[in-house]
């Protein structure tokens, strides 16, 4: 490999790894934040949703990442918007069924969860989340393939931007409680599906290749024990 390609991918994997490092550690900061601003209970009641936040995210997401990032690198132009496509498809009717599920039986949900009844409406902010979050993972994929790690870290820090300035506004300066912490992030995640945009206009046709998607299934699907013994690999715009 030529020196100037090993020097690029050496300086992309660092500007990849120093924004997921900066985007957690300023996340987590967020804690320390909730530990003043709530009561034990509620700050408890914070830590269940964001723990199920980590190990929900890998169901919804099912390898599906590694899949694209595997079957979109040596395609062509045509053949990366099929895989775009399929693979983002895939996401959206999995997620959106998941989210029904929460929506339509919050009560075995809390309780797989060990969330009190009388927070049961975290669970809807979660699920439309949820959605969200996983909407963004293949067009992240897609600006790793294309080398603009610039751009990776950027809407990576603007969503945790959002979220650090919401939180602030909402539980400080509008005392929202709990359900502004989760409103922040809703906002948040919404906000870094928009930036993503480009990549849905430029790769997202009206297609679904049930074939391709069966062999996106059979590469992603190993990676679920992987991603459940070592959660953090799945991290979102989630507070961790």
């Amino acid at each position: 490999m030529p020196a100037g390609r090993l020097r690029q991918l050496a300086s992309e994997t660092a500007i990849y790894g120093l924004s997921s490092i900066l985007a957690r550690l300023l996340n987590f900061l967020l804690f320390p934040f909730y530990s003043h601003v709530f009561s034990p209970d509620a700050y408890g009641v914070i830590s269940i949703v964001y723990t199920a936040f980590l190990f929900f995210n890998i169901v919804y997401q099912y390898g599906m990442e590694s899949a694209y990032l595997r079957f979109a690198v040596e395609a062509d132009e045509d053949g990366r918007r099929r895989v775009f496509s399929t693979a983002v498809g895939s996401l959206l009717g999995t997620s959106l069924v998941l989210s029904a599920l929460i929506v339509l039986f919050p009560a075995p949900v809390a309780a797989l969860i060990d969330l009190e009844a009388r927070y049961r409406w975290l669970l809807y902010y979660m699920a439309a989340i949820l959605v969200l979050d996983t909407l963004a993972v293949v067009p992240f994929a897609e600006l790793r393939l294309r080398n603009r790690a610039w751009r990776f870290a950027l809407i990576r820090l603007a969503g945790v931007a959002v979220n650090i300035g919401l939180n602030v506004l909402l539980l400080v300066g509008l005392h929202m409680g709990v359900a502004g912490v989760f409103m922040a992030n809703a906002a948040a995640s919404a906000t870094t599906l928009l930036l993503l945009t480009p990549e849905f206009l430029r790769l997202w046709r009206p297609v679904f290749d049930a074939g391709l998607w069966r062999q996106l299934l059979r590469f992603g699907l190993p990676f679920l024990p992987v991603d459940w013994a070592m959660p953090s690999r799945i991290a979102s715009t989630c507070c961790f």
